[in-house]
């Protein structure tokens, strides 16, 4: 087998510089395939996000069968659906290396992971000129295959200290679960609701402190008790809004279970046969 190479054209982008992008890729896979192992080992099993043989359809599947048996038995489930703000532009270089060291991962890796980010610099375009060269303390690089396990191994961090020494009592099949994310899509989960206020203090001093903070205008609050939630819950001094359903991960999750989320499909079933032309 003899692959060939064939190089396309981008603008702003000289012809002389091809090999210099095709050495990187190389260099940067090689580094993804030592890295994901080592992370494998530490990111917890609620995260779901950019790892092998996970799926948010999965995700989801896990959150409505555990709604499903709280509302079976009659029993309060409260959510706090956590959303932080520009999480992937907010990754502190520093405490990654730091977290990267914390978990045991590999020191020449992270030493060779740490010179690409100390060595990269950036420049605006605007009204065809590029501004001054400068570099980064903050942010995982866009477009990088590195980046998304690099932001799992971080925020695995936070959530690893925040909830320490957290006794939860959500569980199902005997286990405990505290929270379900994929990416930086948090649902973090409670018994009652001083537990629920605890977690989100939790969460919200311990990520502040890693420079990544809640986004409380994004942050929801919601729960199967019929009663709502009348803790006064709030972040930066903002109360988290109360709802009763929230759409995420793409599916519609409610208080009083599937049935929103069938009617909203059925809706946009409707909708797209309306759009049919008669053949």
């Amino acid at each position: 087998m003899k692959p060939t190479i064939t190089p396309l054209s981008k603008p702003l982008v000289p012809p002389k510089y091809y090999y210099d992008y095709l050495s990187w890729a190389v260099t940067l896979k090689i580094l993804l395939n030592r890295l994901k192992p080592q992370a494998e080992n530490v990111i917890a099993e609620e995260q779901a996000g950019f790892r092998p043989e996970r799926s948010t359809t999965e995700q989801i599947f896990n959150l409505r069968i555990l709604c499903k048996k709280y509302l079976q038995h009659q029993q309060d489930l409260f959510h706090v659906f956590v959303d932080f703000t520009k999480a992937f532009y907010k990754v502190w270089h520093a405490a990654l290396w730091a977290t990267m060291r914390h978990f045991n991962i590999n020191a020449n890796l992270i030493r060779m992971i740490q010179n690409l980010y100390d060595k990269a610099t950036s420049a605006v375009y605007l009204n065809n000129s590029i501004g001054d060269w400068f570099g980064t303390t903050v942010g995982v690089r866009q477009g990088c295959v590195l980046s998304p396990t690099l932001f799992n191994i971080f925020l695995e961090r936070i959530m690893t200290d925040a909830l320490n020494d957290h006794e939860g009592t959500v569980s199902i099949g005997g286990r405990k679960i505290t929270y379900l994310h994929y990416a930086d899509g948090i649902d973090g989960l409670a018994g009652r609701e001083e537990e629920l206020a605890d977690l989100v203090e939790r969460i919200d001093k311990t990520s502040t402190a890693f420079g990544m903070p809640i986004n409380a205008e994004k942050t929801k609050l919601m729960t199967n008790n019929t009663n709502g939630i009348s803790t006064d819950i709030r972040v930066n001094g903002e109360k988290l809004d109360y709802v009763n359903s929230f759409k995420y991960l793409g599916a519609i999750i409610a208080d009083e279970g599937s049935k929103p989320e069938i009617l909203a499909r059925s809706a946009q079933t409707t909708a797209a046969l309306a759009k049919l032309k008669t053949i």
